[in-house]
């Protein structure tokens, strides 16, 4: 089963959350909840409606019933994680996502199946919109970039900087973690030595870059640390005269940012995750490693 980035990703849409609340009730008005995370709540039809759009994608996996549950609290805890960072979902946002969604999927046969599947337009927003869009903006918009989750890793970075500007790279580097590269910056980005058929490794504003560093001397170290979207980047540029036009050469040290899913884990070890099914809260503990990290429980 795809976690929620890959999900995000294949789907091409993004998801919102509102303001919690409970939106299946029974016939006296009560409402009925079949797992709550959090403030929110979903009823069984929620969660069958979200086992039947995962089976359209998966049609002969064996762990889309429990994928079920494990999307949607997933989803709810990205949700939680997104608010503690100022970047809230609302239902705006669903709203402009779900126009986004209908105006530019190139299978519209298969999104009328997924909506069928729904049964309703709040049951398609709540286990389809809304879950994919928070696993896009969780993971590709908002945490990359978020400075206190990345904070120690940062510091690490610097640290090989201020090194560097008294040695070699390689040298300043040494034991932090960090890994180092020799290969050719140029306008396309980054060029490993070792991997010479490949495309470059796409840095932010490589353009501009390679201007900056055409201004070093040799073996000279860029006087900042790059951020991209998974890793800090320290840059020396290499031996050799100075060309005014063409790739240069470099070597840079790349140290890898904090991993979503870890951070994700710790920052919402306080939320509370109830499921009416002991046997499928059991399952959960059991089957989806990461239920371990989390506060779930049996609510029976």
């Amino acid at each position: 089963m795809l976690g929620a980035a890959a999900w995000a990703l294949q789907s091409g849409a993004g998801v919102v959350p509102d303001p919690p609340r409970a939106r299946s009730t029974t016939g006296t008005g009560r409402a009925v909840a079949a797992l709550r995370v959090g403030d929110r709540s979903f009823s069984p039809s929620d969660i069958e409606a979200s086992r039947r759009v995962l089976a359209l994608r998966y049609p002969d996996s064996p762990s889309v019933d429990l994928g079920a549950w494990s999307r949607l609290i997933e989803s709810t805890l990205q949700q939680v994680a997104l608010a503690r960072m100022g970047k809230a979902l609302t239902n705006e946002d669903i709203a402009v996502e779900e126009r986004r969604i209908d105006g530019s999927t190139r299978l519209p046969e298969d999104l009328a199946r997924i909506k069928n599947a729904c049964g309703s337009g709040e049951t398609y927003r709540e286990v389809y919109v809304r879950p994919t869009l928070a696993a896009r903006r969780f993971h590709f918009e908002v945490y990359p970039w978020y400075p206190a989750a990345h904070a120690q890793r940062r510091k690490v970075a610097e640290a090989i900087l201020e090194r560097a500007t008294r040695g070699r790279l390689a040298n300043a580097a040494a034991g932090t973690g960090a890994r180092v590269e020799a290969g050719l910056l140029s306008r396309g980005g980054f060029t490993a030595t070792r991997e010479p058929a490949r495309d470059p490794w796409r840095l932010r504003d490589a353009e501009a870059l390679l201007g900056e560093v055409r201004q070093l001397q040799p073996n000279g170290s860029l006087a900042r640390v790059l951020e991209e979207q998974t890793e800090f980047v320290v840059l020396e540029r290499g031996p050799g005269t100075s060309t005014a036009t063409g790739p240069l050469r470099v070597e840079i040290a790349i140290v890898p940012k904090s991993q979503a899913d870890e951070w994700l884990w710790r920052e919402t070890k306080d939320v509370a995750i109830e499921v009416a099914d002991d046997r499928i809260a059991e399952r959960l503990r059991k089957e989806v490693a990461w239920t371990q990290h989390t506060a779930l429980s049996a609510t029976r």
